[in-house]
């Protein structure tokens, strides 16, 4: 038992203690909280205030603020000086990656600059051009609503050529295939400067499509007389050159790759052929009797729809079928008749943006399938138009009313996914397909 002594004695221990303990935690807080000196700088690129891209041409007014007194800023480019200030007006003259670097003697700042091509973003609009006649041309309207018109002349000096029938961009150069002219141009995609024009034994060259990331193929049709017959063109897209050829199907036009397999729709009979896009052989081909297959698109399940029709003594199209092949085993799921009462039926289909819809052209205007529900086509928009695709990043729809003979009259109309008009521009002979670059 403890005496009073003891106990007084044995208190103040715990008190001592205790208190010792809790001075030791809140100096273990207080280091834990205090924040690490961190070097500051005296010296500020205010713009740009982060890594960017401009478009070549544009003029940047640069500015920098140091602390320090009596300092003079220093701006360069890849270590070549190019003035002094804290204001300093500059235009990228020249495409690439640079490192712009501000130096107040003491510190320096640095950000990477991309500077772009003219017409690496915006919307790039290929115009067939009237028959005959060698003006198919490429136009581009820029993010804040600039039209420039015919710029492969304009980077070229020279035609584009008669009828251009396709655009697309693989990798940095962009293929146009000019079929009346059986020519293929190769333009780098920023500038649109002639890379290489691709000649040869082929003729009228349809719809390009991309098999890898070094690998397209192009559709011909050959020559109607039959001394050039029809072909798929293998084109190396690192090389930009044709490496080999594969006989195809009377009328071969739009091609749709999926699971390693290309399917080619032979417009002038009434089949599909399907080639392994490894070996480049045919594997099979898919009729679709008793009409001819024209553009195909894929659904949300990976199904591959195409749109089939066929002409009259009259040369209408007003009878046609919307037709569901399973890609895995090339059966024909699904049969849809369509019908362009008092009109035709054109060959272009396209997938809404979230791949639950189907829109098509009837001479009268842009129809539309869901593809859920168990609904029928219906009219989506009213209007006579020569070409229609989906935007991918907004879903919003492009057509175009073309006019051979005026081409005041030809013009680009976008519409929601609801149908309602956005805003149209005028454009040049035959607007056929976009490029979308944003």
């Amino acid at each position: 038992m403890l005496n009073k002594h003891n106990r007084s004695t044995y208190t103040f221990l715990v008190l001592f203690l205790l208190s010792f303990s809790f001075f030791a935690c809140n100096n273990d807080d207080d280091e834990q909280n205090q924040t690490p000196d961190v070097p500051t700088s005296n010296l500020e690129m205010i713009t740009p205030a982060s890594d960017t891209a401009f478009i070549v041409g544009s003029e940047l007014l640069l500015r920098g603020l140091s602390t320090r007194e009596n300092v003079t800023l220093n701006w360069s480019l890849n270590g070549t000086a190019i003035g002094q200030g804290e204001s300093l007006a500059y235009a990228f003259e020249q495409t690439g990656t640079f490192t712009l670097q501000l130096s107040d003697g003491e510190d320096q700042v640095e950000r990477q600059i991309s500077v772009l091509g003219k017409y690496a973003i915006g919307t790039l609009v290929s115009h067939e051009g009237v028959f005959g006649q060698s003006n198919a041309s490429v136009g581009f309207l820029s993010p804040t609503g600039e039209w420039t018109s015919d710029i492969f002349r304009t980077e070229n000096s020279r035609p584009l050529g008669d009828v251009l029938q396709d655009m697309k961009q693989f990798g940095n150069a962009t293929y146009l295939s000019v079929s009346v002219s059986s020519t293929v141009e190769v333009v780098e995609s920023d500038n649109f400067n002639s890379i290489v024009t691709l000649t040869g034994d082929f003729a009228n060259p349809r719809y390009f499509a991309e098999v890898s990331s070094t690998k397209a193929y192009l559709s011909t049709w050959g020559e109607f007389d039959g001394s050039v017959p029809p072909q798929i063109l293998v084109l190396d897209t690192r090389n930009h050159s044709i490496t080999s050829r594969i006989n195809a199907g009377a009328g071969a036009n739009f091609i749709h790759v999926k699971n390693s397999k290309a399917f080619v729709s032979n417009s002038f009979e009434t089949s599909i052929t399907v080639f392994d896009t490894q070996t480049d052989a045919q594997i099979s081909n898919i009729s679709t009797a008793p009409h001819s297959p024209y553009q195909m698109t894929e659904d949300v399940q990976g199904k591959i729809w195409v749109i089939c029709y066929s002409f009259d003594e009259n040369f209408n199209s007003p009878e046609g079928e919307l037709l569901r092949i399973n890609p895995d085993t090339e059966a024909i799921e699904a049969r849809i008749p369509i019908n362009a009462t008092g009109g035709n039926i054109r060959s272009l289909l396209q997938r809404s943006q979230d791949r639950l819809r189907l829109y098509f052209l009837f001479s009268d205007g842009v129809y539309e399938l869901p593809l859920e529900g168990g609904g029928s086509p219906s009219k989506l928009i009213d209007g006579n138009f020569y070409t229609l695709q989906v935007q991918p990043s907004t879903g919003n729809i492009y057509t175009s009313v073309a006019n051979f003979t005026n081409e005041a009259e030809n013009e680009v109309q976008i519409y929601s996914n609801s149908g309602t008009f956005i805003e149209s521009f005028s454009v040049s002979f035959g607007a056929n397909g976009f490029i979308f670059r944003n």
